[in-house]
């Protein structure tokens, strides 16, 4: 079982009961991953039952070397790099959405990132 959660923060008024009462019931072979915006309340780390289990990470931009990795694992047409290099420096959801695949399954957002910053379709 996996437990997946975003935008945590919009759960901010429940996080007490998630923490004490919602994930202690899961079954222990139970993955919960939690992502949102700010880290986690103090609480998380105070209580010793969650001391061995938690693990936080942070989320950055890509590095200049992962980001044309990421790039090519997508198979974003290498001419395009540089450009969505450029709008998004990095940013993981803007490398994304300028180099993945719209819901129909054709490439989305080549032309914006083609014309550069300022300059694609609004």
């Amino acid at each position: 079982m996996v437990l997946l959660s975003d935008t945590y923060e919009r759960l901010a008024p429940l996080d007490g009961w998630v923490r004490t009462e919602m994930l202690p019931r899961l079954p222990s072979t139970a993955l919960t991953v939690i992502a949102g915006r700010n880290p986690p309340d103090p609480a998380w780390r105070a209580d010793s039952a969650w001391g061995d289990l938690l693990r936080m990470f942070s989320l950055r931009n890509l590095s200049p070397v992962e980001s044309p990795e990421y790039l090519q694992a997508i198979e974003v047409e290498p001419s395009l790099h540089k450009q969505i290099l450029h709008v998004t420096h990095g940013h993981p959801l803007g490398l994304s959405m300028l180099g993945g695949r719209g819901a129909s399954g054709r490439r989305c957002g080549h032309r914006a990132a083609a014309a550069g910053p300022g300059q694609g379709p609004s």
